[in-house]
């Protein structure tokens, strides 16, 4: 099994790609979307994150306000 990792910067068609990619019926794992789930109300992410960085990082609905961390990180 052969395993390929796209990255790039921001709009230069990983997005689209991924599509194409999916179009064709090979299986694409999208880490930006596994993370994001991690941190909303409840998920895994935000009692680590709370203990490394403070419950600050937070926000008022229970999801991690990612432009708090981004601060930080």
């Amino acid at each position: 099994m052969m395993i390929v990792g796209l990255t790039g910067g921001i709009a230069t068609g990983k997005s689209t790609t991924a599509e194409m990619i999916r179009g064709a019926g090979i299986p694409v794992h999208d880490a930006d979307a596994a993370v994001h789930q991690l941190m909303v109300p409840g998920g895994a992410a935000i009692a680590p994150i709370t203990v490394m960085f403070g419950s600050d990082m937070v926000a008022e609905d229970g999801s991690v306000d990612r432009q708090k961390l981004g601060g930080v990180v």
